[in-house]
């Protein structure tokens, strides 16, 4: 999975620092965008049901590949801990599968590479890259 996310950003997003891995810059430069997504789809879901975001008690699952989730998960985690205690963020792997599980709500938020061409999806993209 970091293998495609690698080819389709142009970018090897992880590398090795020591006995770890560290984020590239591009990675440490959209880390915010993806940051920012998810507090905006924290707050979607709670507009639609007029529940403060720190009263809400839900889990949400979130498709990722696991490279960006190395990058970016700590930090969402932190940040849903901080505004909305009750709130649990699950990452799961990506599959082939994307748009079925974003209908049928085993998964509700999903970040990856590609573009959905189904009118009841909605889509928002973190980033553009010039090729």
């Amino acid at each position: 999975a970091l293998g495609r996310l690698r080819r389709a950003m142009g970018d090897p997003i992880l590398v090795r620092a020591g006995r770890g891995m560290a984020p590239t810059p591009f990675a440490l430069r959209t880390a915010p965008r993806v940051r920012s997504l998810l507090e905006e789809a924290s707050a979607l879901i709670s507009a639609d049901r007029e529940i403060s975001v720190a009263d809400l008690r839900r889990t949400f699952t979130i498709r990722i590949n696991d490279g960006v989730a190395a990058t970016l998960a700590t930090t969402a985690v932190e940040a849903v801990a901080a505004a909305a205690p009750g709130v649990t963020l699950r990452f799961v792997a990506e599959s082939s599968e994307s748009v079925e599980a974003l209908r049928d709500g085993s998964v509700d938020l999903d970040i990856g590479v590609g573009d959905f061409d189904a009118p009841d999806i909605r889509t928002a993209p973190l980033y553009r890259e010039r090729l």
